[in-house]
This record gives C-alpha cells, sequence and structure tokens, in this order.
C-alpha cells in the first residue's frame, strides 16, 4: 500500500488557495443546455470543468489516498458533519477523499457540487493542519 507523505499531501494542498475562495462555481460549467438532437430531442446537459479540477481529482485518487473498503454514502455523511470534517483523522480523510473522486461516476456534476458548497475545501483544511503529523 502507497504511504501518504507530505509530498503527497503538498500535491493537494497546492489547491487549497484554488478552492477556498467564492465564487467556487467557477469550477464547473454546464453545456448543452437547450440543445436539441438530429431529431429535434432535447439533449441532457453536460458538466465541463477546467483542467485544475481534473489534476486535483487525479491526484486525489492516487494510491495513497484510497479507501477501499469505502462506500460512498458513508462518505457523503461524514463529508455532511462539518465539525467531523474539521477534526478528521488522516483514514476519515482518506475515506472522504475517496467518495470525492467516484462521486462524479456515479452523480453526474458531483465534482462541481463539492467544490460549489466547498467541502473539499473543508477537506483540505483540515488536511493542512494534519501535515504536520506526517513523518
Amino acid at each position: 500500500m502507497a504511504r501518504i507523505t507530505r509530498e503527497k499531501i503538498d500535491e493537494l494542498l497546492q489547491f487549497l488557495p484554488l478552492f477556498d475562495r467564492p465564487p467556487a462555481q467557477d469550477f464547473v460549467e454546464w453545456w448543452g443546455v437547450g440543445e436539441r438532437d438530429e431529431d429535434d430531442r432535447l439533449v441532457p446537459p453536460y458538466e465541463h470543468y477546467p483542467p485544475e479540477v481534473f489534476e486535483f481529482y487525479r491526484l486525489a485518487g492516487q494510491e495513497c489516498w484510497r479507501d477501499y473498503n469505502c462506500h460512498p454514502d458513508e462518505a457523503n455523511e461524514m463529508m455532511a458533519d462539518p465539525d467531523l470534517v474539521a477534526s478528521a483523522t488522516l483514514d476519515q480523510i482518506k475515506t472522504m477523499l475517496t467518495g470525492c473522486v467516484g462521486g462524479e461516476s456515479i452523480w453526474r456534476g458531483d465534482w462541481g457540487e463539492q467544490l460549489c458548497t466547498g467541502i473539499v475545501a473543508a477537506v483540505l483544511r483540515r488536511l493542512k493542519e494534519l501535515r504536520e503529523t506526517i513523518e
């Protein structure tokens, strides 16, 4: 199993200044709204993320951050509790990040919602506090 190092934490923390500022909604744009296909049927809109969002989730999906026992509902419950996020252990951070990364494959636009609600920034703030406990 890959080890969490300060360097791995720093890879994620580089995004904190970017994600911890309003308006976070700048991180998702919906394309195709109101578009129609060749049979004049409405095409479902789809999300478009800037490259830095993809890079963050790529890094957050690395082996060292994966919780293979994570259930999406468990991760969502954890992230919905601001007190838990603010006091999370490194293992809980792993569970939350696993839920964050996988959320987009389950719910369209989930990454955008995570960024807009500030949950990613809150997790990163806690991770910044935990960084000093890592050798």
